[in-house]
């Protein structure tokens, strides 16, 4: 079983829980191309925090733009 969602819940130690459900859709379906995207997004952002705005951050945009409009249903 792949899971490519975060979650965690904590014990409640003092009070009560609330919580709140929702769903999202996404114009990309296929779980393992939005995690692709999520990498590329990901490696984006280090590039940027590391050296700024070079010509590889605009490449990983670039490629990460593309495959977006490519995979987004439409």
């Amino acid at each position: 079983m792949r899971i490519s969602a975060l979650h965690r819940v904590e014990p409640v130690t003092a009070g009560e829980r609330l919580a709140i459900v929702g769903w999202m859709a996404s114009w990309v379906k296929s779980p393992t191309e939005r995690e692709i995207l999520y990498d590329l997004d990901r490696a984006a952002r280090a590039i940027f925090e590391a050296q700024g705005k070079t010509p590889v951050f605009d490449r990983v945009l670039k490629v990460k733009s593309n495959l977006y409009r490519m995979w987004a249903a439409g």
